[in-house]
């Protein structure tokens, strides 16, 4: 049985392999993945971790960045018009090529909104107290009113997610996803189309 080789390794043995385990965990580390613009072509490029890059779309500024393993959009309305973001018009297509709603939003003068890809949950503390709570569940497929106790039992914080938005929750491990974005400015609809994509780099 492994416990008992390992009881009888000589000193030599094992300062001889403490060196290749930890090497081996350096390398067997937790897996990167790198997001890419892919769509539109003449603004196609890889979207850096710790940085993120402007996109002008007229009317909107989009600036696309990495944020905390998942991919943030913030849309930017730096006109003097209030634009509405369209969800019944828009939608994101997944690697598995599932459809999902996108929620509708106004973006008011000099303002911005943020999407989350995939959609992800807000993570709440609670403080040493107890309490009832009342909010929105998380759940793989989507979301539902949910309620929750919470105490002082396991002593220090508690985290407990919530989901902000009703859009139902998808995973993006790897691969394509498209997404189809369309306001409203004053009657005017305006489309805009992306594609990004998501590799493993490590």
């Amino acid at each position: 049985m492994p416990a008992r080789v390992a009881s009888i390794m000589s000193p030599t043995i094992r300062l001889t392999l403490l060196p290749l385990i930890v090497l081996s965990l350096m390398h067997t580390g937790c897996a990167q993945y790198r997001y890419h613009l892919t769509q539109p072509e003449e603004v196609a490029g890889s979207i850096p971790a710790r940085e993120s890059i402007s996109v002008e779309f007229d009317p909107l500024v989009y600036q696309l960045r990495e944020v905390q393993g998942a991919l943030g959009i913030s849309i930017n309305n730096p006109t003097e018009v209030a634009i509405t973001l369209l969800g019944e018009r828009s939608y994101i297509v997944d690697p598995t090529r599932e459809t999902h709603p996108i929620r509708s939003g106004t973006i008011a003068p000099n303002s911005h909104i943020t999407l989350m890809l995939p959609p992800q949950p807000r993570t709440t503390r609670a403080g040493p107290r107890v309490g009832f709570g009342v909010g929105v569940g998380t759940g793989y497929r989507g979301a539902g009113v949910g309620t929750g106790f919470y105490g002082d039992r396991w002593g220090g914080h508690h985290r407990h997610s919530y989901v902000i938005e009703g859009e139902p929750r998808w995973r993006w491990t790897t691969g394509p996803v498209r997404m189809r974005l369309v306001y409203d400015r004053n009657g005017e609809h305006i489309e805009h189309n992306f594609s990004f994509d998501r590799v493993r780099v490590r």
